[in-house]
């Protein structure tokens, strides 16, 4: 399902707007879409549209936080999909909102987390090495990021958070209050 993938590097390289043309393959993209879409002629999207998705991505990139979390490629991809659904008359607002699942990026949560797990040290067990406690908690923090599913807020990132520093500091007890920590995909 490559579809979406193919939407984006087709919106990226128009240069119409001056962006980065992409080159490589993502699988991220794999999103399902309807199956007269999946069919549509690339030249039949209109320009409209591939603008949108264009300042979409463009926004993404200069969102720190979001680009952080996201793959900002698969999210304009989405948007482009939703749009094409929609049609003109859904918002931007509201086919913004309807993008994200599937475009998590476990690495770039597992990176701003341990950023900020070796900036505050003193928040580690007194008895832990500071780069095992960060590297373990990172790695786990990424994966919990990266395999939850429903909308992230808040208060998600701190259940992910305080799961993933009991997983480090007693993962014996972690066991039972938590599920298992998903695996690398």
């Amino acid at each position: 399902m490559r579809r979406s993938f193919y939407l984006l590097i087709y919106i990226l390289c128009l240069g119409a707007v001056g962006l980065i043309c992409l080159g490589s393959a993502q699988p991220a993209f794999a999103q399902e879409t309807p199956e007269a879409q999946k069919d549509r002629p690339l030249k039949d999207i209109p320009d409209v549209y591939i603008k949108e998705a264009l300042a979409f991505h463009e926004r993404c990139m200069q969102d720190t936080q979001k680009r952080m979390y996201f793959d900002c490629r698969c999210l304009a991809g989405q948007y482009l999909e939703k749009r094409m659904e929609r049609g003109l008359d859904a918002s931007p607002q509201s086919i913004a909102l309807a993008v994200g699942p599937g475009c998590e990026d476990g690495t770039g949560a597992a990176g701003e987390t341990y950023r900020q797990c070796v900036t505050n040290g003193a928040m580690i067990p007194p008895d832990m090495d500071l780069g095992k406690y960060c590297e373990c908690f990172a790695s786990t923090y990424g994966k919990l990021y990266e395999g939850y599913r429903p909308h992230m807020n808040s208060a998600t990132f701190v259940r992910l958070q305080a799961q993933a520093k009991l997983t480090c500091t007693d993962p014996d007890m972690a066991k039972k209050y938590y599920p298992p920590v998903p695996k690398n995909r």
